[in-house]
């Protein structure tokens, strides 16, 4: 059982990192999709043992607390406006195409 929440647990960092690396905000913008989503797709990667199920299980439930600590510590409780940073960030980096 231990070897299942450890690799559960490894699955899930590996995850939390690329999420984080992409972008932070992205991340907490879209945090309940991508909790179903890995909770979806992981054990479909796993699904031809049992270990890997457990795994993916572990995995999912690690990942969904994951989201959620790094939510609150970064002191974003609300959804923050994706569209709007995206707006602004696409007129900051092409304005000398528009002008």
């Amino acid at each position: 059982m231990t070897m299942f929440i450890i690799a559960g647990l490894i699955t899930a960092l590996g995850v939390l990192i690329v999420l984080l690396k992409i972008s932070l905000r992205f991340s907490l913008y879209f945090e309940v999709a991508l909790d179903v989503l890995f909770t979806i797709a992981i054990p479909l990667l796993f699904a031809a043992t049992y270990s890997g199920l457990m795994t993916a299980v572990f995995a999912g439930i690690f990942i969904s607390l994951g989201l959620r600590i790094v939510r609150v510590l970064s002191g974003n409780s609300d959804t923050p406006d994706m569209i709007g940073d995206v707006q602004q960030q696409i007129e900051d980096r092409f304005q000398w195409r528009l002008t």
